[in-house]
């Protein structure tokens, strides 16, 4: 890793917690230790054990700066800190209330979010720093060896659609019903969410920049990323043939989902370890987020790592490097799963096709996805 000229810092402090997320504090560890395998100090500092560590740095009196997840560690004024922002800019302004921009250096997961960062009128110095992973295992389990046809792993819930939603929403006049899940039926399209439904609003006659307050419409945004989200997960997983062997990891299992003798419920599971575990077990991991058109998300690169196939949503950055069919595979842009859901039964059937996507990703994914390939884009945004 090349720091940039004049860097002023000689060792960083990486930032998570016990309340974290399972997944949200084994990257941010992975981050750590990529770091120090870089050469550059680093300590993992759990924020559960105080600011002891801020104490010590001044007594140490070297320069150094601060890794966090969406800004979710306030500290005092004057400490440099990288926030690594792994949600749309409207579900995380309000983390940001508060932080100095002269302190804080944001780094979206998404290249789409920075342009939504800059509408909002958000003053920080920000950056495109993608989802990534740890090295690729050194031997991988073959396709023919894993008890596991296709791994889910995240949120579900019941699908939901305009006129029971506007049922259950009374008070909600019917144009903001209308403009919400026509935003959402034309999120698959891989198009960023807030010009897209900037857009629809005008189309009804709203115009969202006079009309809606910044609140509001976050929470619009969000509430439509999450219902697409969801939506497209259960249909996804609901497309799938009983010949195919599922395993779901997810709090909730929807009723579209239950009672289905090929798919495997094992609840919410926080220990990441044993995700993987279960990355390691599966021919093919979903991994269904549509709210990144313009990145990737922390499951595809993880799944590479222990030598499973992908199957994920199309976006334009995954297009710079990978290829439908050859080291990935991509859902579709449109409604229609059956194409998919066909070319996926038919490689499970085929576990040496499988094989030979997981070799072709292995090198792609090991020279441009792990966080030791993006140590310099991050040291390059934190540097003054």
């Amino acid at each position: 890793m090349h720091l940039p000229p004049s860097f002023p810092y000689v060792r960083t402090f990486v930032m998570t917690g016990t309340g974290a997320a399972g997944w949200a504090r084994s990257t941010l560890t992975d981050l750590h230790q990529a770091i120090c395998a870089a050469g550059f100090e680093s300590e993992l500092v759990m924020v559960e054990d105080g600011p002891d560590f801020l104490r010590r740095a001044a007594q140490d009196r070297r320069p150094f700066f601060t890794i966090d997840g969406n800004q979710k560690c306030k500290l005092p004024a004057g400490i440099r800190k990288f926030s690594w922002m792994v949600d749309h800019p409207c579900s995380r302004l309000g983390d940001l209330v508060g932080a100095a921009p002269d302190d804080v250096v944001l780094g979206w997961v998404d290249d789409s979010h920075l342009a939504a960062a800059k509408a909002f009128g958000l003053p920080f110095r920000s950056g495109f720093l993608p989802h990534a992973g740890v090295e690729p295992v050194s031997a991988p389990t073959a396709m023919a060896d894993r008890d596991i046809d296709v791994l889910f792993s995240g949120g579900l819930a019941e699908p939901l659609e305009r006129d029971g939603w506007l049922a259950a929403n009374p008070t909600v006049p019917t144009v903001v019903a209308d403009v919400i899940f026509e935003t959402v039926a034309l999120l698959d399209r891989g198009e960023p969410v807030l010009p897209l439904f900037v857009a629809v609003a005008a189309h009804h006659g709203i115009d969202v920049g006079r009309q809606m307050q910044a609140d509001v419409l976050c929470t619009t945004i969000s509430r439509i990323l999450t219902i697409s989200e969801m939506n497209r997960r259960c249909a996804i997983l609901a497309a799938l043939p009983g010949n195919v062997r599922i395993a779901v990891v997810s709090a909730d299992l929807p009723a579209p989902l239950r009672d289905r003798p090929h798919i495997t419920h094992l609840g919410f599971i926080d220990d990441f370890a044993e995700i993987r575990r279960l990355m390691a077990r599966s021919r093919i991991v979903l991994n269904c987020t549509n709210k990144f058109p313009d990145g990737a998300h922390e499951r595809i690169w993880y799944a590479m790592a222990e030598g499973a196939a992908v199957l994920t949503d199309a976006s334009r950055y995954l297009e710079r490097d990978f290829v439908h069919g050859r080291d990935i595979l991509l859902l579709p842009r449109h409604g229609d799963l059956g194409e998919i859901i066909g070319e996926v039964t038919g490689l499970l059937a085929d576990p040496q096709r499988l094989d030979r996507i997981v070799a072709a990703s292995r090198p792609v994914y090991a020279a441009g996805h792990t966080w030791r390939s993006r140590l310099e884009t991050l040291f390059a945004l934190v540097a003054p």
